[in-house]
């Protein structure tokens, strides 16, 4: 079983679609969070309102 499945990872190779039982197994937290790509992705009302209001910068008179 090891040696068959160490062949189908070299002949699937690193492609989109994974048979489930050669897939990354980690939690099943972990399998559902959203990837980091996604994660930093913004709304477009969002990307408007940090153009809009940007980060005020305030320095102090010595």
């Amino acid at each position: 079983n090891q040696t068959q499945k160490a062949r189908l990872r070299e002949k699937l190779g690193q492609g989109k679609h994974v048979p489930v039982d050669l897939r990354e197994k980690k939690t099943r937290a972990i399998r559902r969070a959203l990837t980091p790509e996604e994660k930093s992705i913004k709304t477009l009302k969002q990307q408007k309102k940090d153009a809009y209001f940007p980060k005020r910068r305030f320095a102090v008179k010595a």
